[in-house]
Parts: C-alpha cells; structure tokens; sequence
C-alpha cells in the first residue's frame, strides 16, 4: 500500500522561491481525503438529482432558465470530481503535471462563470424582449450554452503552453498558481473572473431598469413567473461571486506579491467547491423543481405499493371497476394527459405570446 508522503520542505537552492505547503505539513494526513470523500459524495448526489429533476419534468425543460442550471450542474459535478482527484494526489504524491490539472481546474472555473453569466443575459433579454426571447429561445439556447463550454478555453488553453510552472514543478511541491507568468495570470483574472462579473452586474442593471419600468399591461401569471425565476437567479448569481471572491483575489493578489503559502489557496479552492454544493440545494429549495421532485419521489413509492398490495379478502376475482382502477398508473406521463388540456395549453400560450407582443408595442408608443 502506497503511504502518505513526508511534509514537504522547501529546497534551499531553488533558483525560484517556492510556497510552503500548508496541506502536506498538516497533522491530520488523511483528514482531506475523508472530508473531500464525504462532501462530493453529496454534491454529485444533489447535482444528479438536479439534473435528472429537470430532464424527465416537461414543464420545467422548457424554460431556457433550466436549461441553464443543468449546465451549471454538469460543470459543479467535474469540479467536484476534480476536487476530489486532486486531494488524493496531494496526499499521497506531489508529482502533478501542472500545465494540464491547472489548466482544466481554470477551463471548469470558466465554464462555470460563464454558465451564470448565460442564466443571467438569458434573463434580461427575456424581460427586455419578451417576445422575441420567446421565439428564439429554442433556436439559440443550445448554441449559447455551447457557446460557453467553448469559452471556457479562452482562460484555460494557455496553461498548456506556460513554460513556468514545469521549472516550479522541478523545485516545489505546490504550483497552484504560475506566479513567474504574471500575464498568464492577468489574462485568466480578466477573461474568466473579472469580465464575466462587471457583463453580470450589467444585466442586472438592465433587469431592474425594465422591472422599474412595467407599464402595468403584464399578464399576472407571467408576471409572477418572472420575478420568481429573477429571485432564484439573483441568489444563485449572489452565493456563485461570494463563494468564488477569495479564489479571484488569490490570483489577483499573487500578481502584486509572492504568495509565501498555500494556505490561502486551498481555502479558496475550498470556498469553489462549496458552491457546487450549494448550488443544487438553492435551486430545489426556491425553484419548483422541488414540487417536481417530490412528486416523483411519491409517486416511485406508490407504484410498488399498489403492485404489491393484498387483494381483498374472500374475493376470488376482481371486479371491471377494480380492474380499471389498477390498470390507471399512480402517476400518469405527460403523454397520456388529456387531448383537450393540451389543446387549451396550446391557446393560452398563442394568448400569452400575442399579450407580450401588444405589450412591447404600447411600450414603444
């Protein structure tokens, strides 16, 4: 069995000064194994169960909204499962090749600031133009969010070209960050942490100005369904920047001064992982994915409940009544829902779209 390895020490005749590994000089050697085990563990269970929420709940797959939360889903699961792979190492070897962990770890940070950044221009231009955003929601959505895991190498690909961090590999034990490459460093805090944050703080601007501005002429329902949905987007939006702050002022601050220790680091990259879990937990707490799910819960649970159940004592068959009853499922699919309903659903939403058009009308005049 591999044992852990010493603490590290720093190498006297390093050309470079190295950080003191605040991880490996740690009493408790297992400690973030077993922590980082137990907090993945629940964040792939709550960001599954997010995704999977959404993809078999019709309703809730046709709103661009959620769409959004699954790729912000999928992003927190390979962070997560990046945390988790990276501690181990940590523990038990040091021997990282930077260029790639580094690079994916900020390619995963990209597409997870850009996934919020998504969710909240989607949001805007849906209360700027609402119906436009209608029309081309189905068209465009799937290219935006393309778009964004795309974009997430704009930060992320020069990490595999930096020539810095292999000669701080050869030296060190911890090269989290390449502080001899500082424009490497200015870029990634630009194009991935710093430009993404002033175009959200804009499209919030711009969601508050069109709400100041509501001519009184909006459908109620919707209404209501907007400021729902922009109040779950603004708290996920809120703990996403708090919980990823210290990870940006690390790599600002390490522009400025030599970081002596990885202290600040690991905390940051801890503060990240956080959010991953706290993610999927805002998400079923405020939005009605968590209707949704309960109901598919209750419903799993009735199904062999009913299956399996008694038949009546002293009957030798059952009745057409008892029959028809069984043969109705606990939980009907969307498919088997009434033709007529859907039908109505069909013209309210040609009344909606026609509202929203004669709305943005009477606002241009």
């Amino acid at each position: 069995t591999m044992e852990p390895s010493q603490p590290a020490t720093v190498n006297r005749t390093s050309p470079i000064e190295c950080w003191e590994d605040w991880q490996a000089e740690s009493e408790f050697t297992f400690t973030p194994i077993i922590f980082a085990a137990v907090m993945v563990s629940i964040t792939l269970a709550a960001n599954l169960t997010v995704v999977t929420t959404i993809f078999t709940t019709k309703k809730l797959r046709k709103q661009s909204f959620n769409m959004w939360i699954v790729s912000m889903a999928l992003s927190d699961l390979m962070f997560a499962i990046t945390v988790m792979v990276t501690t181990t190492l940590t523990v038990y070897s040091y021997q990282f090749n930077y260029n790639i962990t580094l690079g994916w770890m900020v390619y995963i940070g990209a597409v997870s600031y850009y996934s919020v950044l998504g969710v909240n221009l989607d949001r805007a231009y849906a209360i700027k133009k609402p119906f436009q955003a209608q029309h081309k929601s189905k068209k465009t959505l799937p290219l935006s969010i393309t778009g964004c895991w795309v974009a997430g190498l704009l930060p992320s690909l020069p990490y595999l070209f930096d020539t810095s961090l292999p000669v701080c590999a050869e030296h060190c034990t911890a090269c989290w960050v390449p502080v001899d490459n500082k424009p490497l460093v200015l870029w990634h805090v630009i194009i991935g942490c710093i430009s993404p944050m002033v175009i959200i703080l804009g499209a919030w601007v711009l969601i508050f100005h069109e709400l100041s501005k509501s001519t009184g002429l909006t459908i109620a329902k919707r209404e209501t369904e907007n400021r729902r949905v922009i109040l779950v987007i603004g708290i996920l939006t809120f703990s996403f920047i708090i919980c990823t702050l210290p990870l940006t002022y690390t790599f600002v601050t390490s522009i400025i001064t030599r970081p002596m220790t990885t202290m600040m680091m690991d905390i940051s990259y801890l503060s990240a992982f956080f959010n991953s879990l706290l993610n999927p937990v805002l998400y079923m707490t405020l939005s009605g994915a968590r209707q949704a799910f309960v109901t598919k819960i209750s419903c799993c649970r009735k199904a062999p409940a009913q299956e399996n159940a008694p038949s009546s004592s002293g009957a030798t068959m059952s009745t057409d009544a008892d029959m028809k009853m069984q043969a109705v499922p606990p939980c009907p699919p969307d498919q088997l829902q009434n033709t007529d309903k859907k039908q109505m659903d069909e013209k309210c939403e040609e009344l909606e779209t026609a509202a929203s058009l004669l709305e943005e009308q009477v606002r241009k005049w």
